[in-house]
């Protein structure tokens, strides 16, 4: 028994949108009185809108990332076969330019995933335990950062590594 804990809350206009480890995403529409929910079926360890402010992307425990239509709820692309999840809360962010989304493993490293064809375009080597917490740059797509359960911090950039040139190359080739 007991009450969810409420993980992530974002505040999209008139939408405040609630995650849980229930795996329930619970949508209130403030204006129209309303609470819609969306069950995942597993824990719910991060969500994350994209900047358009159309689509939210939702990691879950078990290792399955989902890109949905914000006010339809509508199943868009689901992301996971290159990370590695189940056993700790794993955040997920999406770049500045809305076309790349990147999620922290429990390998240590950064995955990301392209966020319309869904496949892997880069894997970021990071820390040696698991990398739990990630975070995009609002406005440029050239900087990632990643903590780990080892206390380290990584930031990768345009300025000192090849990593978004690698991935703009990647995206290309497919």
């Amino acid at each position: 028994g007991g009450v969810p804990r409420c993980d992530e809350v974002v505040d999209s206009t008139a939408l405040m949108l609630s995650s849980s480890v229930d795996g329930v995403l619970r949508t209130y529409d403030i204006r129209k009185g309303q609470l819609k929910c969306d069950d995942f079926g597993s824990p719910i360890t991060s969500i994350y809108p994209t900047k358009d402010g159309h689509c939210l992307v939702v990691s879950c425990l078990d290792g399955t990332i989902r890109l949905m239509e914000l006010h339809t709820g509508e199943l868009l692309n689901t992301f996971g076969s290159h990370h590695k999840a189940g056993q700790y809360g794993l955040k997920v962010a999406v770049l500045a330019d809305d076309a790349t989304i990147v999620t922290g493993s429990e390998d240590g490293n950064v995955c990301c995933y392209d966020l319309v064809r869904a496949n892997q375009v880069q894997n970021l080597k990071g820390p040696l335990r698991p990398t739990c917490t990630i975070a995009a740059h609002p406005k440029q797509s050239s900087m990632v950062v990643a903590s780990s359960y080892d206390n380290s911090n990584v930031v990768w950039s345009y300025d000192d590594a090849s990593w978004q040139r690698q991935l703009d190359q990647e995206r290309e080739e497919v």
